[in-house]
């Protein structure tokens, strides 16, 4: 690493991203702090504000990469043309990646900026791609003409999966449930019901 103060502005921004996600891994939230985070690069706290707006500004890059990382890896998995297999695949992979880096997936749910600022478009756009892979493993259960029942069915299991596994995260499963039991009651009953249904009601709000 070079000395103190011989970074590039991008090196320095990179750095500062780099100490603040081994925080985050580490420590959580609690612990993700400016003076933590200029301690671990050999900086003062205020070189963090010169390259970002604030704190917040740092967790929501660092939840921005969390969100790119958690799409590459279902993006990963082959499809096989079975939404049941498909959809479990992917569910088991979303749980996959939560119990390999739990603090940073609870930091993408936890924080809340102290502004009330919105997700950024690049967030958004991240969290549309990630329901987009579910929508398309359900595809063959939905004609063409009900592709707005299929993106709810998406995130209606895309929400039920995250509920799981931060149940499990937290240890406040029951006893004689297992993570995978669950997933796998979740997406058999909810796609079998899809699949014997002629036709599927549209619950999204007009």
């Amino acid at each position: 690493m070079p000395p103190r103060g011989e970074h590039s502005r991008t090196e320095l921004k990179a750095l500062i991203l780099e100490a603040a996600g081994t925080i985050a891994e580490s420590d959580g939230l609690r612990g993700l702090t400016a003076r933590a985070i200029a301690q671990a690069i050999g900086y003062s706290p205020g070189t963090l504000y010169n390259m970002f707006t604030d704190l917040d500004d740092v967790v929501v890059q660092l939840n921005t990469e969390t969100l790119d990382a958690l799409h590459d890896r279902l993006a990963a998995v082959v499809p096989s043309g079975v939404p049941e297999a498909d959809v479990l695949a992917l569910a088991r992979a979303y749980v996959g990646f939560a119990r390999e880096r739990p603090r940073r997936w609870n930091l993408v749910f936890e924080h809340n900026p102290a502004d009330g600022r919105e997700l950024s478009e690049h967030q958004r756009a991240r969290i549309e791609d990630l329901l987009a892979l579910v929508a398309a493993a359900l595809e063959p259960l939905f004609p063409a003409s009900e592709a707005r029942q299929r993106d709810h069915a998406a995130r209606v299991l895309w929400s039920a999966t995250q509920g799981i596994t931060a149940l499990a995260g937290a240890g406040k499963l029951a006893r004689a449930e297992s993570v995978d039991g669950m997933l796998r009651g979740l997406i058999t009953y909810q796609l079998r019901g899809i699949a014997a249904s002629s036709e599927h009601p549209d619950f999204e709000v007009p």
